[in-house]
């Protein structure tokens, strides 16, 4: 009774007091300890037991044994031996107790079931399946725990295939076992590369044989389940069916925090960031509070502040509309009190820097009551982000909580970078040499983007030429220096390299060979590979490509061909398209496109009224129309007032 209370020393009282110590209150002393967090004691009991000898262990002492060494596997730290994650200390004394268990005849269906989720835990999946095989019968427990402890050790094909033995027996599977399929499932999307289907990317093979598990769980009576519908809703969510996630979260006939998580979550890593804080507030309708979808929405906030245009205020550029948003979470999280969250806290330095809002980024840092490496490296990138790099490497020297890690050296870079400073960046080198971490991929990246960021392209070759795998991150680096540079003849020859490699080029590194052929006046080469970018590179245009061709044209004195392809293609509500063409017709003194540039710009809501007068002024003086350059600006002062 008193281990069941949690009371440890009055259970070793009671049965210290005992005339008379038979193996039941031997194995219950063993079990409270197991259960109460003092495994050592727990396998203590079984030793005072085999050195009594007057008693003989049971299978339930086996089994009080091998529930002390899973505590003791979840403490361990796992080491890579032969290319897999092995706890050795724990692996050992299973082998022991299933040996001793074994000479004692004790090898029933508990404790078999037992050991294989021991060895499994222990990193010797391979034993697992030797000791379920030498089972003379199974359950659905065993067969469960087998199949998620090849999930765990991350060989989900096997999994998957014993999922599909165990429909071939006569032991039908129960949630746990449908929980372990889809977990499986659900890793293979992550190693799986994905195609586009309707604009999203799928993980379709993934996809398929998660489904096929999800026919089975339609056909069950446990539908209900709530663990076993959010990983349905996980599921599909890793495989970019966010449709068939919101689906099964709508059909859940309650949801608690683990379902509203994994959705919102799910809508985040999709990039469905309106979708999660639409959902992040339902859940907040229904008196539910979490700190991890807290840390979901800030990090959609983020992210949304990429793509919004920003307005300068006090000499920052900031995202007013996503700081108003990050600041409503911030304030619901001060009252739920999840705000002293270290995630939450960490998320909030980052919404605010992402916004530009760098004040209220450090005013979260400050409040923290710990900082830990991810909450100097946040703010640290902040700065670094949002030009204020002398900050960034203030912060940097200033770090107190812990050794910097590879990503506060690669923020540390970043600042370094933006502000050209080559000896700092020189002595971060080092200082990343001498703590070994040169080798991790996005390292190598950001020392070749800081070197082509100070013009020191020899140094950047040299770090690039070192690495021993040259990732696309490393050689996208590589092209955007030389593109920054200007120099388009290594530019041109390391991005046929690139593709000689067997490599595809992004985004990212297509964007770099367009704004060198823009600068360069190339437009004929540019045109041609924004023309083939899908076909060629399976790369789709985003807005900054477009934007980028616009800007090419423009400066080539095509300004004709620019307007058609604002008006034809996906960037006729944007800004900086008109504004570019705008740029163009007054520097080529074309008073029609400019009219129509300045008219479309007017149209736009988010708008800086001012620059898009200054420019058609200076056109309307250039071609002599002083009257209507005066009206232009007069008619804009009294808009302001």
């Amino acid at each position: 009774m008193y281990g069941k209370c949690h009371s440890m020393i009055d259970a070793r009282s009671i049965f210290d007091s005992m005339p008379h110590k038979d193996l039941v209150s031997w194995n219950s002393l063993a079990f409270g300890y197991a259960v109460n967090g003092e495994p050592g004691r727990a396998l203590e009991i079984l030793g005072a037991i085999q050195a009594s000898g007057t008693l003989q262990p049971n299978a339930r002492t086996f089994l009080a044994a091998l529930l002390a060494c899973s505590s003791l596997a979840d403490e361990e730290i796992a080491k890579l031996v032969d290319g897999k994650l092995f706890k050795s200390s724990c692996l050992e004394r299973t082998v022991a107790i299933h040996l001793e268990a074994g000479k004692r005849g004790c090898l029933d269906v508990y404790v078999s079931t037992s050991l294989v989720d021991l060895y499994a835990k222990c990193g010797s999946v391979l034993e697992a399946a030797r000791v379920f095989h030498r089972m003379p019968s199974h359950s659905v427990v065993s067969w469960s725990t087998l199949i998620q402890g090849y999930v765990e050790n991350h060989e989900n094909e096997v999994a998957l295939g014993y999922y599909e033995l165990m429909g071939d027996s006569r032991i039908p599977p129960d949630c746990r076992t449908h929980v372990a399929a889809l977990m499986a499932c659900s890793s293979l999307a992550l190693r799986e590369e994905g195609r586009e289907v309707n604009g999203k990317v799928v993980k379709t093979q993934a996809l398929e044989k998660g489904m096929a598990v999800h026919s089975r769980i339609d056909k069950l009576e446990c539908t209900s389940d709530v663990i076993l519908a959010s990983t349905v809703v996980h599921f599909y969510a890793k495989c970019g069916r966010l449709e068939d996630a919101g689906a099964v979260f709508e059909a859940m006939l309650r949801h608690d925090e683990i379902s509203w998580n994994t959705l919102i979550m799910g809508y985040v890593e999709n990039g469905e960031y309106e979708l999660a804080l639409e959902l992040f507030s339902r859940m907040r309708l229904e008196k539910c509070s979490s700190s991890r979808a807290t840390v979901a929405v800030l990090m959609a906030c983020a992210s949304l502040a990429a793509r919004e245009q920003g307005k300068e205020l006090d000499g920052m550029f900031v995202k007013a509309e996503c700081l108003q948003k990050g600041m409503e979470i911030h304030r619901e999280a001060v009252v739920s009190g999840c705000d002293s969250d270290g995630f939450v806290a960490s998320s909030l330095v980052d919404m605010y820097a992402k916004c530009g809002s760098m004040k209220d980024a450090r005013a979260a840092f400050d409040r923290m009551a710990y900082h830990d490496v991810v909450s100097w490296t946040t703010l640290i990138l902040g700065y670094a982000e949002n030009g204020l790099g002398e900050l960034a490497l203030d912060l940097f020297s200033q770090m107190t909580s812990g050794a910097p890690n590879h990503l506060t050296y690669v923020a540390a870079l970043v600042a370094c970078g933006n502000l050209s400073a080559l000896d700092s960046g020189r002595k971060i080198h080092s200082r990343i040499l001498r703590s070994g971490l040169e080798t991790e991929v996005v390292v190598e990246s950001s020392l070749v983007d800081f070197y082509c960021k100070c013009g020191s392209m020899d140094t950047a070759e040299s770090v690039f030429f070192s690495m021993q795998t040259k990732r696309l991150v490393t050689w996208s680096a590589l092209i955007a220096g030389y593109s920054r540079q200007g120099d388009t003849l290594p530019m041109f020859d390391h991005f046929r390299k690139l593709r000689d490699e067997g490599l595809q080029p992004n985004g990212i590194t297509v964007l770099s060979v367009l704004t060198a052929c823009s600068h360069a006046g190339l437009v004929d080469k540019g045109k041609k590979i924004f023309n083939s970018m899908l076909a060629e590179f399976g790369v789709k245009p985003e807005i900054d490509h477009y934007h980028c061709i616009v800007d090419l044209l423009s400066r080539a004195n095509r300004l004709e061909e620019a307007v058609e392809l604002v008006q034809s293609l996906r960037c006729e509500d944007s800004y900086l398209a008109w504004t570019t063409i705008l740029s163009g017709a007054c520097k080529w003194n074309n008073l029609q496109v400019g009219e129509k540039a300045f008219q479309s710009l007017m149209k736009l809501e988010d708008r800086d009224d001012d620059a898009a007068c200054v420019l058609m002024g200076n056109l309307y003086g250039r071609a002599g129309l002083w009257e209507r350059r005066a009206q232009l600006l007069e008619c804009n002062a009294k808009r302001k007032n």
